[in-house]
């Protein structure tokens, strides 16, 4: 019996130590850079369109005293929350759940649909698994159209597991919208304090830029924005860390750039209303001096994997700084 009982114990500690292998695409693997014990910052997914197989869409957690803040709903936020789960034998950060029921607070920068694929998975997937916790969900005008319009598209899923025999809760399910229009003080609690500021992105109204302050941390989160913005340098005044998304300075290889043609506005300026170059971010993080850089949700349509940090640090950011991958925790 006690050979049986070590052979099963032994044969659970392989499967874990396969899951830890395996959760994230060899040759990306995470890297915890983190020092605090109070706030880790873990990137969820650091993906743009273009479905890249080793990058989620774009979702940054700020876990204070272990509990989850979620920045952005790209695609498959939900299933890389899965890849930080005890239960898939995962222990490098401490809040995430099959039930979902720690996180629960979701702040969205924009409406862009690369940002909120994933809120449909975040209200409803651990519901499904026994979460009895609503969902509180913060973003821009407009939020609570997105919100009502999910819950709606769901309302036959929903009805089925709550009166059908699989009995679900009737709470779980459940989401209340707050539109954010003006900015300052967006939430407060015992872990955090979230400032909305406005980015610059295109012609969207009320873009966010968010800065979390924790017991121990300054983290600003940008968002889709240009960096020359007042937004994010106000959210970013005096950050432990800044994490801005970007995209290169550089004209892009042949065949790469996979934004579509527009007769009216040539991309370059498309791309000058939309996103952070890497000069522009040079820039703000010099202004600034955030004790750590990092750029994620990047648009590098170059052949060289290093081009984003190359021409940050020739733009003249002398600064730590890292081009983040999925999985990473600082």
């Amino acid at each position: 019996m006690k050979l049986i009982k070590t052979s099963a114990l032994i044969g659970l500690l392989i499967m874990f130590f396969i899951a830890s292998c395996f959760a994230y695409e060899p040759g990306w693997e995470p890297r915890d850079v983190s020092t605090s014990k109070i706030t880790k910052v873990l990137m969820l997914g650091t993906g743009t369109p273009l479905p890249y197989p080793h990058r989620s869409g774009t979702s940054i957690a700020v876990i204070v005293n272990e509990t989850p803040y979620i920045f952005d709903a790209g695609d498959g936020a939900f299933h890389a929350m899965g890849k930080e789960m005890p239960y898939f034998g995962q222990s490098r950060v401490k809040g995430f759940t099959l039930n979902n029921e720690a996180a629960n607070k979701l702040f969205i920068t924009h409406l862009h649909s690369d940002h909120t694929l994933g809120i449909p998975a975040f209200i409803l997937g651990g519901w499904t698994l026994g979460g009895t916790t609503a969902k509180n969900i913060y973003g821009p005008p407009g939020t609570r159209e997105l919100v009502e319009g999910i819950l709606r598209a769901y309302r036959r899923d929903i009805d089925y597991r709550v009166y059908s025999p699989t009995q679900k809760n009737d709470t779980g399910w459940r989401a209340n919208a707050h539109e954010i229009s003006k900015e300052g003080l967006a939430y407060e609690d015992d872990n955090v304090k979230v400032y909305a500021y406005k980015a610059c992105h295109g012609l969207w109204p009320f873009p966010i830029s968010y800065r979390v302050e924790t017991p121990d941390r300054v983290i600003a989160i940008s968002g889709d924005t240009i960096a020359d913005c007042d937004g994010i340098r106000k959210a970013s005044k005096g950050a432990d860390i800044l994490l801005i998304e970007g995209i290169t300075h550089a004209s892009p290889a042949k065949g790469r750039d996979a934004w579509p043609q527009n007769k009216t506005i040539p991309i370059p300026q498309q791309k000058a209303m939309m996103h952070s170059t890497t000069k522009e971010i040079a820039a703000l993080a010099n202004e600034v001096k955030p004790k750590l850089l990092v750029t994620y949700h990047e648009q590098n349509y170059t052949n060289n994997p290093d081009q984003m940090e190359e021409e940050i640090r020739k733009f003249g950011w002398k600064g730590d700084y890292l081009s983040s991958r999925d999985g990473d925790i600082f």
